[in-house]
């Protein structure tokens, strides 16, 4: 008996020692899978591939005109009228830039005044702009060539950093096997050249990103965050492209996925990352969109929000309060919406 009762009291000291499921839950394997709630829905096709961290999304009316969509209040505030002008990214306080035809880059100040940097010389046309919290713009421009007599047009697009204070800068392109993204709050914009993942920093110093296995093949990357953690792509030496996130040039983590391959979109302050897994194995491959919580964990959006009707298409933004920009599409109704949902 008195043997028994030690043997007793040791097993009671040491499941003191072990985590409770609560603990278990929180550090293991078994967290809380996320959800997601629609927040608020907008039916315009001209609408941004931008959100800024309070829910305003950017988007031009079928009349023409810009405006601002807020998600959560449902409020909508027209911009100075821009003819023919695209808002294509915006601000925390509100400020909008946009690309116009034929005349090129268009900003509509937090206050709504409009100035308009126009184009780089030589460029006849700005696809797209992107636009950073300290006022750097990334914009992409293009002109048409006939490399040969007799030939057809063909079209070069160059990549530019612009700041009020020293204008267009030529960062990249045209044909040199380059391809510019985004940009952080710092200025540095991220891309690819030559098959590389590629960083321009604001000194005119470029940095090259490296794949996370010995023969991995290509790198690529599709956003950075403004603590320098970058998220994109590589293909494998199996040939597979995966998802990467990068805490430095020299520090890949491929994300886990569903075996069978993925690529990384987004990624906000806190982390969380947006992008898509391949779910099928065919010649002609099958992605959905995902996210990757802040430990590298992946969660298909088809799981975690439930939509009475129409399919995602892709998650096109994500901000710093985990709000989530998707394009989604009503087959049904043959019509594209965009959603704004909550991450929870």
């Amino acid at each position: 008996m008195p043997h028994r009762r030690h043997v007793a009291a040791v097993i009671a000291a040491f499941a003191l020692l072990l985590p409770t499921a609560a603990a278990a839950a929180q550090d293991g394997p078994t967290r809380p899978r996320p959800r997601a709630r629609v927040v608020g829905t907008l039916e315009e096709s001209d609408v941004a591939h931008a959100m800024n961290r309070r829910g305003d999304v950017p988007f031009r009316t079928g009349q023409g005109g810009a405006g601002v969509w807020n998600a959560v209040t449902g409020e909508r505030r027209a911009l100075a009228d821009v003819p023919h002008a695209l808002p294509t990214d915006i601000a925390d306080d509100g400020r909008v830039v946009g690309v116009r035809s034929g005349q090129g880059v268009v900003l509509w100040g937090a206050d709504g005044t409009v100035t308009t940097p126009g184009l780089p010389e030589g460029e006849t046309s700005a696809d797209t702009a992107r636009l950073g919290e300290d006022g750097t713009l990334l914009v992409a421009a293009s002109h048409q060539f006939i490399s040969w007599p007799g030939g057809h047009p063909r079209v070069a697009t160059s990549y530019y950093r612009w700041r009020p204070e020293t204008g267009f800068q030529h960062l990249s392109g045209p044909n040199d096997g380059s391809y510019a993204s985004a940009l952080n709050d710092k200025g540095i914009v991220v891309g690819w050249r030559d098959d590389t993942g590629t960083a321009w920093r604001p000194d005119g110093t470029e940095v090259r990103y490296s794949g996370s296995a010995p023969g991995t093949t290509r790198t690529w990357l599709h956003d950075i965050n403004n603590a320098g953690v970058a998220v994109g792509g590589q293909i494998r030496p199996d040939g597979v492209s995966a998802a990467v996130r990068w805490g430095a040039p020299d520090a890949p983590r491929q994300l886990a996925d569903e075996g069978l391959g993925g690529q990384a979109l987004d990624i906000n302050a806190r982390g969380w990352i947006t992008g898509t897994v391949r779910v099928t194995a065919d010649t002609v491959a099958t992605s959905l969109p995902a996210v990757w919580d802040p430990h590298g964990a992946p969660h298909r959006l088809d799981s975690m929000l439930d939509l009475p009707e129409g399919t995602v298409r892709s998650i096109d933004d994500i901000n710093d309060h985990n709000q989530l920009l998707l394009r989604v599409y009503d087959t049904a109704a043959g019509r594209m919406s965009t959603l704004v949902v909550q991450l929870r």
